[in-house]
């Protein structure tokens, strides 16, 4: 795809985002950190609205800016059923998993693992998925705007990688915790605006939304009650409205929101943050949603996909290639990208102090606890350094897999998260599981989703195609290649004709291929389930039952009434001598260090 070039005028917007987000991490920096709590945790003391939009643009990144719009695009309407899904999944977070985690003072959210497990291998674990995990979520949000930025201006990807990633990394080393807090403020202000921007410009071009609705019916793209239960289909109410809810409460376990909302002040602004951050999530998912469905009724009224045209590279670019071509007024390509790289900076800003947070508390604090606090602020900037080179050099290889960035991102972060909230939630309503069982249980979870991930990658098997394009005033060519490299596995007959493509000719699925066509949306609830169930049966067997008398604090409020009675027997005498606002986190801290 070739570059339209910017206007002095988009190179001012752009660059002056990256030149406040910057300079927000320089202030902090030079307001100084003194210890690793002031450093990771903004001393417990942050606002509630700034953690609400930090927590928002944590997780809505330039995978969702871009990849929602070419979800939308390609498979129709049914993806946006996610966004009620994620109000209940948010409630839930902010009633059931709070006011567990929150009392404890955590600094890394997997500390509780631990305390609930009285073993640290569920913690190392789950510790170490997750950075894995985040790195290979931080190298797709780094590349995912760089298509925006090729297609807008020529400029190298591997330039524009290297730029988002360093600024992101310098701004997060120097500042910590307050400076990904404020930057992110500003950066939503820039995403909104951005988003809002697309979708209007081409409501107008297309006619008015009643004219985007009647297109978009036209070429079948309107559902949102797809209640086929095959789970080989792409997108279903099943799998997006339960799947998207359970994902999203998975999320009020992750390091990043767990990071943020325990360095508020108060319980109640904990809760609040994590409501607020559902109301933003509602509306940039509408918003997003609807961009994809604008795009497609500019084209289809023109006639020309640029996909099956051979004008795009694959789905992800359909944005920026509209932006350019539709909204080609001076500032509004550059409001564009610096909304792409907004969304970018603002989750690897998240992520690299989540990891070190995760490293610095799971593994390394109790090594070197002797060292002075300026010294351990010092080595948990180096960590965030650390982790910005590998987010930058496996950013490199995501640069050549194939599908939507919605696709890679959730098939990533479902494969991870569904073990480590199985372990959260298996911890807190299960008193009698052991950790030998909750650890099989999620290496299993997490082997399974992984190899039907990885098969589903590698082969390309999937039983859903895209919905039909408008090629009907395309010049004449042949679209197979062109349909082969974006969809491959999928396509066994020529597709050279310039009238509209009716039908697509799949790949028959055989055997173990049929678990590899397996949605996306099912990657989590395979690894929850896993951990769930073997984590109850092993508690059926002595040597793996939990061994001691598990604390109210550490389970789910509804459970803690039932505690002795859901355990064994032996503890029938014990109880909790310990107030649930006791600073578990002191507590734990003598503990670990009496024992080295």
């Amino acid at each position: 795809m070739e570059g339209a070039g910017f206007h002095w005028a988009d190179y001012i917007v752009f660059i002056a985002m990256l030149a406040i987000s910057l300079g927000i991490g320089l202030y902090h920096a030079w307001q100084g950190q003194s210890s690793t709590a002031e450093y990771l945790m903004g001393g417990r003391n942050l606002k509630m609205i700034p953690v609400a939009l930090s927590l928002l643009v944590s997780f809505i990144s330039a995978i969702s800016i871009l990849g929602t719009p070419a979800e939308m695009y390609a498979y129709g309407t049914q993806l946006s059923m996610y966004i009620f899904s994620n109000i209940i999944g948010g409630c839930y977070g902010a009633y059931i998993f709070v006011p567990l985690l929150y009392p404890l003072k955590l600094t890394s959210s997997f500390e509780y693992l631990e305390m609930r497990f009285k073993s640290s291998v569920p913690r190392i674990m789950a510790a170490v998925i997750y950075i894995l995990m985040s790195i290979f979520s931080n190298a797709v949000g780094v590349f995912a705007p760089c298509t925006a930025l090729i297609a807008v201006t020529g400029f190298p990807v591997w330039a524009s990688m290297t730029i988002c990633t360093v600024v992101g990394t310098t701004y997060t080393c120097l500042g910590g915790m307050k400076a990904v807090i404020w930057t992110d403020v500003f950066q939503a202000v820039i995403i909104f605006v951005g988003v809002i921007a697309v979708v209007i410009i081409g409501t107008v071009k297309v006619g008015g939304f009643a004219e985007v609705w009647k297109i978009n019916q036209a070429w079948d793209r309107i559902e949102f009650f797809n209640f086929d239960p095959d789970p080989r289909t792409r997108t279903t109410f099943w799998n997006i409205v339960v799947m998207s809810g359970l994902m999203f409460l998975c999320i009020s376990t992750s390091q990043m929101a767990v990071q943020r909302y325990c360095a508020l002040p108060t319980m109640q602004a904990a809760k609040r943050s994590i409501l607020l951050n559902v109301a933003g999530f509602f509306l940039m998912g509408l918003l997003t949603c609807t961009a994809g469905i604008v795009v497609f009724a500019y084209y289809a009224k023109l006639g020309c996909d640029p996909i099956t045209s051979g004008k795009l590279d694959n789905p992800n670019q359909i944005m920026p290639y509209f932006v350019m071509d539709a909204m080609g007024y001076p500032g509004l390509p550059g409001l564009f990208v610096a909304c792409l790289y907004s969304g970018s900076l603002s989750s690897l800003s998240s992520s690299l102090s989540a990891m070190a947070a995760i490293t610095w508390e799971d593994g390394m604090k109790y090594k070197f606890y002797y060292l002075p606090e300026s010294t351990k602020a010092n080595i948990t900037k180096a960590l965030v350094a650390i982790y910005g080179g590998l987010s930058l050099a496996v950013a490199f290889l995501v640069s050549r897999m194939g599908g939507t960035f919605v696709q890679i991102a959730f098939s990533v972060i479902g494969t991870a998260y569904g073990p480590i909230a199985g372990m959260f939630i298996l911890g807190a309503l299960y008193p009698r599981a052991g950790a030998g069982g909750t650890v099989l249980g999620a290496t299993i979870g997490l082997s399974l989703s992984m190899w039907m991930a990885m098969g589903s990658f590698t082969l390309g098997f999937q039983r859903d195609l895209p919905l039909k394009f408008p090629t009907h005033n395309c010049e004449d060519q042949c679209l197979r290649e062109n349909m082969t490299n974006l969809f491959p596995a999928n396509f066994t007959e020529p597709l050279c004709n310039s009238t509209k493509i009716e039908q697509y000719i799949p790949h028959t699925l055989q055997g173990v291929e049929n678990l590899y066509a397996v949605s996306y949306w099912w990657y989590p609830t395979v690894g929850i389930a896993c951990v769930l169930i073997i984590g109850i049966l092993t508690s059926c067997i002595p040597g793996l039952r939990q061994s001691e008398y598990v604390k109210k604090k550490y389970l789910f409020p509804c459970m803690r009434s039932h505690a002795k009675v859901c355990q064994s027997s032996d503890f029938a005498d014990e109880s909790d001598e310990e107030s649930d606002s006791e600073d578990a986190e002191k507590e734990y801290m003598m503990e670990k260090l009496s024992s080295l």
